[in-house]
């Protein structure tokens, strides 16, 4: 029993140890991540605008911010864009650069190999900076990303919003770096608390507006943001589709 008590009290040290360095680890951050992002990102929106068929509204401004350290085993959002701000934040301890380097070893290690590529984390969140500032520019004030408690998304009638900017945020992610991406077809949503599932918006998303955007590039974005989805259309999203296509077929 002295034995089984020792050898648990040392295998708890080496846990609590472990989590510390974790937790060291994100208040410090993978340091290869602002000076990738300050020499790259004028490329990968010029290869958003070239490959796309639009024009950046400038150059968004970028912070850079560390994981929770209360909770060192919870991996927060990689990238995040705040439209009251004009901001990207990058959480820098839960992203790697393309290289093998050192920095990017201590980033794989201490989050489990789920890092995020920082190149298709701005790529998403550039599709972001971009709607809110098309949005602006229609007159209609921020892009309604943060929408609040996922219940409430549904209740409210606000969660087309979130389809429609992750949607096209996807699309600038996977078409502005011109991927070889396979469309999966997904099964469309047929039951509201389907939403409550975190990846619907990304997957239903994509597939929603990928063959609206392709065919009107712009005009479609801005037919999109300004037509979102309502409540009651969230179930019937190849009708809603269909009804914008040829909305803008028309004109």
């Amino acid at each position: 029993m002295k034995r089984f008590s020792k050898n648990f009290v040392v295998a708890s040290a080496l846990a609590l140890g472990f989590v510390g360095v974790i937790s060291g680890y994100q208040i410090r951050g993978n340091r290869a991540i602002q000076p990738y992002v300050e020499k790259n990102l004028a490329r990968i929106i010029e290869s958003q605008e070239r490959n796309i068929g639009i024009k950046h509204f400038g150059i968004p401004d970028v912070r850079y911010r560390n994981l929770d350290s209360s909770s060192p085993l919870s991996l927060g959002k990689a990238g995040e864009y705040q439209p009251e701000e004009d901001t990207i934040y990058l959480t820098t301890g839960i992203l790697v650069t393309p290289e093998d380097n050192l920095e990017n070893i201590f980033a794989k290690i201490f989050t489990f190999t789920l890092a995020k590529n920082i190149e298709t984390t701005l790529g998403h969140e550039l599709g972001h900076f971009y709607a809110d500032k098309l949005n602006e520019g229609l007159g209609a004030g921020n892009w309604k990303l943060n929408l609040g408690n996922p219940f409430t998304k549904i209740i409210r009638d606000r969660f087309g919003y979130k389809v429609i900017g992750e949607g096209i945020a996807e699309y600038f992610r996977i078409k502005g770096a011109k991927q070889e991406h396979k469309t999966e077809e997904h099964k469309w949503p047929r039951y509201k608390i389907e939403y409550l599932d975190d990846d619907i918006p990304y997957r239903i998303g994509y597939q929603l507006v990928k063959p609206i955007i392709d065919k009107h590039g712009r005009r479609g974005i801005e037919y999109l943001i300004s037509n979102p989805p309502s409540n009651e259309e969230l179930l019937h999203l190849q009708t809603y589709q269909r009804r914008i296509s040829e909305t803008l077929s028309k004109k």
